[in-house]
């Protein structure tokens, strides 16, 4: 069987990989993933022939992406009014620096701290 007895849990995949759970049980087994994206495959094959031509793929892409850039875009829209301000595109960028920023110091206490330990074992022999 495929990925264990009980087939991959929803944990382990991505999240937009639902559309592979086709009963919804919180697993995926191999028949349910072929299934997903042949059904997939089926609904931008526009000439249907069973295969996906480049214009026909490309539609696929867009519509993945499209989705993942209005999920991109309500993160930036703190007010929910459908529009972007300069400061809720700038805040964006300035909280992501000071979460960085201080990931960085926590980096540095740490190598710091392992280091000075690193030294007092050393004396010690």
């Amino acid at each position: 069987n495929w990925m264990g007895k009980d087939g991959l849990h929803m944990m382990m995949l991505g999240g937009d990989n639902e559309e592979l759970d086709l009963n919804k049980d919180g697993k995926v087994t191999e028949t349910e993933a072929r299934t997903a994206r042949n059904n997939k495959l089926k609904s931008y094959d526009s000439n249907r022939d069973g295969r996906l031509s480049l214009n026909e793929f490309q539609a696929l892409w867009l519509a993945d992406r499209h989705a993942r850039m209005v999920d991109a875009f309500q993160n930036l829209d703190e007010d929910g009014d459908a529009q972007v301000t300069s400061d809720e595109f700038s805040d964006t960028a300035v909280s992501r620096a000071k979460r960085h920023a201080r990931m960085m110091k926590m980096m540095e206490e740490h190598k710091a701290k392992a280091e000075k330990q690193g030294a007092k074992k050393s004396k010690r022999k």
